[in-house]
């Protein structure tokens, strides 16, 4: 992921394929979403996230009326 002001952009790999990625920082809070499919229909991921001391991150990702938790590390 990198960042340019405030806007962020990258990918999101996973084993198919790659997935462009777009959001923002605002302070400590980050916020990014991208689109995929799942069994055959399109869905957005939205991801939003606290950065934390040193290069980490927790959060929630919400989609379709779904959400979960998510932490991140730099690598």
């Amino acid at each position: 992921i990198k960042q340019a002001d405030t806007k962020i952009s990258g990918v999101c790999k996973n084993p198919t394929n790659e997935l462009a990625l777009s959001g923002e920082v605002n302070g400590s809070n980050v916020t990014w979403s991208y689109d995929t499919e799942y069994e055959g229909s399109k869905i957005t991921l939205v991801f939003k996230g606290t950065l934390e001391a040193g290069s980490s991150m927790k959060g929630k990702i919400e989609t379709a009326g779904t959400t979960g938790d998510f932490t991140a590390k730099k690598q």
